[in-house]
């Protein structure tokens, strides 16, 4: 095997649920970071902010399309992304009735034909629970990825996988991320490790986390989470995607909680072939 450089509880089943382990719909609060952002009420249509970062390939639709969203104050989201349409840029703003606004900054946008991930700041989403909108201050960040699940299991394999991330941040501090995977197919299960090290800005050491996680058939729509993702703690929550020239895609949330109770988040994705 070659290495390249969202459990039985109502919160875990509300992510997987979301993301096609069972039906789609609206996680919960994670219990991380600072408080939710306040709810705005409607306002008049915005003026569209420009996309300067860029994906390789626009992101291919298909029937498999699964999303997730999260933020790490506030919640996370998942489902089908089967009618989400990604626009000029590559970005998609709409996954089932979560939006964001036309003038809500993307940072961080990456993709190609198998995924696309962007990050959300300085503007405004609106989901099922908050239909009046919530309001993204430019220190706060929301993270979308869209990638396609595989119809059926693949066959055996030991990939190569390479890494992408979002820039870690917390708050308006960023810091900085490196990190390694790994996939292999044998008999009907994916396995796939992962680590990242992630350093906080102020020259501090780096923090890691890692996770392995494993898929079948009957798990192939499943987020698989780790540590304290969903809870107060450091976390990951991993999913397996189909990538392109018959290869991988595994598209990781995680956030990192320090000592001093700071949190850093972000989103690695590693495609594998």
């Amino acid at each position: 095997m070659k290495i390249a450089r969202f459990i039985v509880s109502a919160a875990v089943l509300a992510i997987l649920a979301a993301c096609g382990g069972g039906g789609g719909g609206d996680g919960g609060n994670d219990g991380g970071g600072d408080p939710p952002d306040p709810t705005l009420p409607p306002t008049s249509t915005p003026t569209p902010t420009p996309v300067v970062s860029s994906v390789d390939a626009p992101f291919v639709v298909g029937s498999e399309s699964r999303y997730m969203v999260y933020s790490p104050s506030l919640t996370q989201l998942g489902g089908s992304a089967s009618g989400a349409v990604p626009d000029e840029a590559g970005v998609i703003r709409t996954f089932g009735t979560t939006q964001f606004s036309a003038d809500t900054q993307v940072v961080d946008l990456m993709g190609d034909a198998s995924y696309v991930v962007a990050g959300f700041t300085n503007g405004q989403v609106t989901t099922s629970t908050n239909p009046g909108g919530i309001a993204i201050s430019d220190t706060s960040y929301w993270y979308t990825a869209a990638f396609n699940r595989f119809a059926a299991m693949p066959a055996d394999a030991a990939p190569t996988c390479a890494g992408r991330f979002t820039v870690p941040t917390s708050g308006s501090v960023k810091g900085t991320i490196q990190g390694t995977a790994s996939l292999a197919v044998v008999s009907g299960t994916a396995t796939a490790t992962i680590q990242l090290d992630m350093t906080p800005a102020g020259g501090a050491a780096a923090t890691t986390i890692g996770q392995t996680a494993t898929f079948d058939a009957s798990s192939l729509s499943s987020v698989k989470v780790s540590g304290g993702f969903l809870s107060s703690g450091s976390g990951m929550a991993t999913a397996l995607g189909e990538g392109v020239n018959g290869g991988f895609v595994l598209v990781s949330p995680w956030k990192i909680v320090l000592a001093n109770n700071t949190l850093y988040s972000g989103i690695a994705v590693f495609t594998c072939n």
